[in-house]
């Protein structure tokens, strides 16, 4: 279980401590559970350029924006959906508990 708030920006270590452990999980096959939170920025607004592949680092360990526009769960998704299995080989089992009163 994973329950961290975010800032809203891809350089924020939180995200990819969160990226780190849903990999791990996958690659062990353990389920994976996400309390979301509301993005504090606002969450709708996209900006930035998306991290370069070439690029990664413990700050960026994948192609999002800067200001991502996202929840910590809708990252969780992408994360699961587009990345995880790609870096370890496996699906992630991904629950994704949703922040009351924020905009789906």
């Amino acid at each position: 279980m994973f329950d961290i708030q975010d800032v809203g920006a891809r350089f924020y270590t939180y995200i990819w401590t969160m990226y780190d452990a849903m990999t791990a999980a996958a690659a062990s096959g353990r389920s994976f559970v996400w309390l979301d939170r509301p993005n504090p920025i606002g969450g709708v607004r996209v900006n930035g350029p998306l991290l370069e592949p070439r690029l990664e680092t413990g700050v960026g360990k994948a192609p999002i924006a800067q200001q991502h526009g996202m929840t910590v769960g809708e990252l969780a998704r992408l994360f699961a959906a587009e990345f995880v299995p790609d870096r370890c080989g496996a699906p992630l089992d991904l629950t994704v508990v949703p922040v009351t009163g924020w905009p789906a």
